[in-house]
C-alpha cells in the first residue's frame, strides 16, 4: 500500500519521515489548487493526508466523511474503500493528546485560538468538546483579531497559524501582552522549539508541542490505513526517535 502528503509547499514536512518509521511507502506530493481534482481522481495512492491550504477544499472532492470530519469541517487523512474517498481528521486527536501531555486543560478555561483554517477549526471542536467556558477564533479580518485580541482574558491560547514555520521567526502574538496565561500550544512542529513555545517558556507557561500532535495525528491516519491500533508506549517511542533525528 502507499500513501502520500498533499499541500502546498512541503519543504518543511516531518511527515515522510514519521510515516516510513510506522512502516508505510509514502510520498510528498506538492500541488496547486487547481490540481487537486485529478489528483483524487487518478486514484494513484490508496490513501494520504491533506495539509494547508487544503484541508477544507478537498472536502469538494470527496465521497464522505465520518462524523468528526464533518463535525469539524476540515480533513486531513483520506483512505480509498472500495472506490470511495473517505475523510477523516486526525488533528484534533493530535491537538488532545499534546495538551494533554502537557498538564493543560481546556474544561472551564477561556481559550483563544489564533486561525480559522483546518487545524484553527479542529481546535474549536477539541474546546468545545473538553468544556472550555469560552472560545474565541482570531483571524486578520475577523471581528476579533490581531490587533483586538489582546482584549480578551485568555488562559489558553492555541497557535493554528503557519506563523513561526521555518524559517519564519515571527510571533503570531505577543505572549507578553496577556496577563493570566496558563497554557500555550503552538501546532507549528519545525522547529519543534517554535518562536511562540520559546517566549511561552520565558513567562513561565506551560506549553504543548506541535511535534507532538504531527506525530499523533499520523499514528492515528495509520490506524485508519492499516485497521489496527497502536499504544500510548509505541508513541512516546516514536516521538523520541523522530524529536533525535529531526535536532
Amino acid at each position: 500500500m502507499k500513501f502520500c502528503l498533499i499541500g502546498a509547499r512541503l519543504d518543511y514536512s516531518y511527515s515522510k519521515i514519521i510515516h516510513e518509521k510506522i512502516g508505510s511507502e509514502y510520498d510528498l506530493v506538492e500541488l496547486n489548487e487547481e490540481e487537486l481534482r485529478s489528483f483524487v481522481k487518478n486514484g494513484k495512492y490508496d490513501g494520504f493526508n491533506v495539509t494547508a491550504p487544503y484541508k477544507e477544499k478537498i472536502i469538494s472532492e470527496l465521497d464522505r466523511l465520518d462524523e468528526l470530519a464533518e463535525k469539524i469541517g476540515a480533513v486531513n487523512t483520506v483512505v480509498k474503500k472500495d472506490g470511495e474517498f473517505l475523510g477523516y481528521n486526525t488533528d484534533l486527536f493530535g491537538m488532545k493528546y499534546s495538551l494533554e501531555k502537557s498538564g493543560i486543560r481546556l474544561k472551564d478555561k477561556r481559550v483563544l485560538i489564533l486561525g480559522q483554517g483546518g487545524a484553527g477549526k479542529a481546535a474549536r471542536v477539541l474546546a468545545a468538546i473538553e468544556g472550555a467556558k469560552v472560545v474565541c477564533n482570531v483571524s486578520r479580518r475577523g471581528e476579533i483579531n490581531f490587533e483586538n485580541c489582546y482584549d480578551i482574558d485568555a488562559e489558553i491560547i492555541i497557535n493554528a497559524t503557519p506563523v513561526g514555520t521555518y524559517p519564519d521567526k515571527g510571533l503570531p502574538v505577543n505572549l507578553e501582552k496577556f496577563n493570566n496565561l496558563k497554557g500555550i500550544m503552538d501546532c507549528v512542529y519545525n522547529p519543534s522549539e517554535t518562536p511562540l513555545l520559546i517566549q511561552a517558556k520565558k513567562i513561565g507557561t506551560k506549553v504543548a508541542y506541535g511535534i507532538d500532535m504531527l506525530v499523533v495525528q499520523a499514528v492515528k491516519a495509520e490506524e485508519i490505513w492499516q485497521g489496527k491500533t497502536f499504544d500510548k508506549g509505541y508513541i512516546e517511542r516514536l516521538i523520541s526517535e523522530i524529536k533525535e533525528e529531526i535536532k
